[in-house]
């Protein structure tokens, strides 16, 4: 069927009155214009048109409302007031819809879905730009018409589906996938299983590739590492992180592996060196962060990089022991011969490689040095040791008889209500239907969990005391009395700073090993304040608390490193540090930071211009050696250093890392300090879809 192509007619002001009215209207349906009348259009939307109509087969004025996007109101007065009518057009074909103004005429073919454009007719002519935009509006419809999903292409999609949302290579078996594709794409066919694991190793080869290339212009890396085991299997996770030269940290898995036999320290050092090795990382990483295990802390404290230089001097010692040994037979064969020293070989001593060999060998033996594994520095995580704070210093207050009688009441009876809600269906629909939410129950790894359920129940029982006592009659345990609640509040008030530190110090992509000695040092402010506050029983778990924190963070708030971390930080520069001698300190370990920065990128620089002049004047001994050194004279540079370093200090704080764009040389300090993490958390994070990745889930039929 064909549509006629008319003008469109514009009615404004350059068409009189006359010229307006003589312009007839018309439904959309040519059938129903037989028995309804366009009395005028109420309303003219983008998507459709509202029309008020009249009757032509009532006796009396009747009028109604119809609008394009259905005929369902004429149908239903037809089919009430005049039954006849209804069945006799109940089978007609609808013809092409009409708009008639003298001898223009408007037509549209009726078959086509209802109209659902706005009607020129009565908002007037387009525009020459409201041509243009259609015009290019159509050629973009046209072209993602012509896309088409071709086999590469789906087999692609699939891929992506079943890696982002961790689903099993069987997914591409199942008949109900097939269906669906099948209908969706009748032309392409699904990709076998077979396939889809090749394409998924050989992605990987490229993933890991592209990966590399990128870590290998990366000068500051950090890793994290953990352990866990499922199903009867133990792994080690390592994740990278960096931060590039937009600010923004990048995050990577670097290896899951799995572990045999007994997860020693030595076993747990070759696992990483080898993955460091792999990516060829290991003279970039910062630090490496993970929980306060043994075997962790004794693999670093063991290959460390800091611990090197020990276990080198023992091989030196070894070697020494031997020279000094071959020295003394070299002395007495030198009284029976007069034969004369070089020099150049005074002092050097020539000794048999089967003699070193063996003794080598016996070293070895005499003291179990077998491998020198090399590790980058280790960081204990920062959430993990405040969990160790909450759980085992906090048990200090229990020496304190009133505490100790209060805490194991309130405790024992909340640890009651969750055990029944826990292990009894019943009791959790009692509690539900009393409380209108179940309780929040702890979680035994994580202290926060314990904390998180306080609260919560605290919140539920101040919102209605009678229910509470209703809920604990029904299922039967003690209620809760007012010395119960006031300790439940004054353990929340408590512990709510150490909570607010951990999820601070958890987080990854905006989370910088500057935020650890402000957030440690606020903590301990906060505490002091709570202290001063005399509560009836949680005191002594306030004092507790603040001695496990000065006992297992006190070495690392004088850490050089940590410092200039978080003073190289723009939201918090020195404003953390409350003691004037302690803010010079760390305003002049930035300054040293900064002024190294500036010398290291300038080096080559350096070395140029030392060596032309060494070759201009060699005679000035004196004068040349002294110039030869960069601190001895203040150079234009390092006033410009020292003034954008000023520039940074006089700033307000700020979150926004851009700011750092303005001070090139502080940016690369922040990059190089502020890439490790103080917390383990990004590993963690792995191990909660670890299980669906590393083990088959296959149901038996």
């Amino acid at each position: 069927m064909t549509t006629t192509k008319t003008s469109i007619i514009k009615c404004d002001e350059k068409i009189d009155e006359t010229q307006c009215e003589s312009i007839q209207l018309r439904l959309p349906w040519s059938t129903y214009n037989k028995h309804f009348k366009v009395l005028k259009i109420i309303d003219d939307k983008f998507s459709y048109i509202k029309y008020y109509v009249e009757c032509l087969h009532c006796v009396g004025p009747k009028t109604l409302t119809a609008d394009t996007r259905s005929t369902s109101n004429l149908r239903k007065h037809l089919a009430s007031q005049h039954k006849s009518i209804f069945d006799n057009i109940g089978n007609e074909t609808i013809g092409k819809d009409t708009v008639f103004k003298d001898d223009n005429i408007i037509t549209q073919d009726a078959n086509l879905p209802s109209p659902n454009k706005k009607s020129k007719f009565m908002s007037g002519q387009l525009t020459l730009k409201e041509c243009s935009l259609q015009k290019k509006s159509m050629e973009n419809t046209n072209k993602s018409n012509k896309t088409k999903i071709t086999q590469s292409i789906l087999d692609t999609m699939i891929q992506k589906l079943i890696l982002n949302q961790c689903l099993p290579f069987s997914l591409v078996e199942s008949d109900d996938f097939k269906l669906l594709i099948q209908e969706g794409y009748p032309t392409l066919k699904v990709i076998s299983r077979p396939t889809l694991m090749k394409r998924f190793d050989s992605n990987v080869v490229d993933v890991l590739k592209n990966l590399k290339k990128e870590m290998s212009v990366v000068n500051h890396v950090t890793t994290t590492a953990d352990c866990w085991s499922i199903f009867k299997r133990s792994y080690i996770g390592i994740t990278g992180h960096w931060i590039n030269d937009s600010l923004v940290r990048i995050s990577c898995l670097l290896a899951i592996k799995r572990l045999e036999g007994k997860h020693t320290y030595d076993v747990l050092a070759k696992t990483m060196e080898a993955v460091y090795t792999e990516f060829d990382i290991n003279n970039k990483i910062s630090f490496t962060t993970t929980d306060n295990g043994s075997n962790f802390v004794k693999s670093f404290k063991v290959y460390s990089n800091k611990d090197y230089s020990s276990t080198e001097s023992d091989l030196n010692t070894f070697v020494n022991e031997v020279i000094e040994m071959s020295d003394e037979e070299e002395n007495i064969v030198g009284d029976n011969t007069n034969t004369e020293v070089d020099d150049i070989t005074e002092g050097v001593a020539i000794l048999p490689i089967n003699d070193v060999m063996l003794l080598g060998e016996n070293f070895t033996e005499n003291n179990e040095f077998e491998y020198l594994y090399s590790l980058p520095k280790h960081h204990r995580c920062a959430a993990h040791t405040l969990n160790l704070v909450a759980t085992k210093d906090s048990e200090t207050a229990l020496l304190s008889y009133q505490y100790k009688k209060q805490s194991r009441l309130t405790f024992a009876k909340m640890n009651d209500i969750f055990n029944k809600q826990n292990r009894s269906t019943q009791v959790a629909d009692i509690i539900k239907n009393c409380l209108g939410v179940y309780l929040k129950t702890p979680n035994v790894t994580r202290w926060n969990s314990l904390y998180d359920s306080m609260k919560f129940f605290l919140n539920c029982y101040k919102s209605s005391i009678s229910k509470f006592n209703t809920m604990c009659d029904e299922i039967k345990v003690s209620r809760i009395k007012k010395s119960d609640s006031d300790f439940i509040e004054e353990y929340c008030t408590a512990m709510e700073p150490l909570a607010i530190s951990l999820d601070i110090l958890q987080g990854e992509l905006n989370m910088y090993f500057g935020y650890l000695l402000p957030t440690i040092t606020e903590l301990m402010l906060k505490f002091e304040k709570l202290e001063n506050s005399h509560m009836c029983y949680c005191q002594p778990l306030i004092t507790s608390l603040r001695e496990g924190i000065n006992k297992r963070f006190g070495e690392l708030l004088n850490d050089e490193f940590l410092i200039i971390a978080a003073t190289s930080h723009p939201f918090f520069k020195t404003a953390w540090i409350t003691n004037e001698y302690k803010k010079n300190t760390a305003v002049f370990l930035l300054q040293d930071a900064v002024m190294l920065a500036h010398a290291n990128k300038s080096l080559g620089e350096c070395l140029n211009s030392s060596l032309s002049e060494h070759d201009v004047d060699s005679e000035s001994d004196d004068n040349g050696n002294a110039s030869f050194f960069s601190w001895t004279q203040k150079k234009p540079e390092n006033i410009a250093v020292e003034a954008e370093l000023a520039d940074f200090l006089k700033r307000s704080p700020s979150k926004k890392l851009e700011t750092l764009n303005l001070t090139p040389t502080l940016k690369k300090v922040f990059i190089k300090y502020n890439t490790p993490l103080p917390s383990s958390a990004p590993v963690e994070r792995v191990f909660s879809i670890g299980g669906d990745i590393l083990s088959k889930k296959k149901g038996e039929e």
